[in-house]
């Protein structure tokens, strides 16, 4: 068994014909210590795609109007630099807790009626107006602030 030495692919080639393969990537949610090991993985694997931002609604908008796109930044550039294209989530899968705690109607309800408190995912209410409203700001925010981001290749949800 040889050993190869390791060497990081070139930048995103956006015209370049190929197969997407990866998966969700959540590094929001552990230091951004393990971030570089982590893509050195991801492309030891061949990864050169991966979903970003799933559950970051609290880390992209820490209060309400306030944004953080620096962490965010940080991640996308490392990961296009390494080849890892970006499916750019809508962040709205978990809800912030300010808004959560200024806005319980956004929270879903049980079978018996008794509101479902934050803890798990997607712990809102898709038919809330308010919700919806929330989102959509968030949702511009980060297409305004992503349009021109080379490595930024699909966007759901927008």
């Amino acid at each position: 068994m040889t050993r190869r030495s390791f060497r990081w692919p070139q930048p995103l080639a956006g015209d370049k014909p190929r197969i997407w393969y990866g998966g969700d990537y959540n590094p929001d949610q552990w230091p951004e210590e393990v971030w570089d090991n982590d893509i050195r993985l991801m492309v030891k694997a061949h990864v050169n795609f991966v979903s970003l931002g799933i559950f970051s609604w609290a880390n992209i908008e820490p209060e309400e109007g306030v944004w953080n796109f620096d962490w965010l930044d940080r991640i996308i550039d490392k990961l296009g630099k390494a080849g890892i294209a970006v499916d750019l989530a809508s962040a709205t899968a978990s809800p912030p807790p300010w808004l959560t705690s200024a806005h319980p109607e956004v929270l879903w309800k049980d079978y018996r009626g008794d509101t479902c408190w934050p803890g798990a995912r997607q712990h809102w209410r898709p038919t809330s107006p308010v919700f919806r409203d929330y989102a959509l700001k968030l949702c511009r925010a980060m297409a305004e602030h992503y349009k021109d981001n080379p490595y930024v290749v699909a966007w759901p949800g927008f």
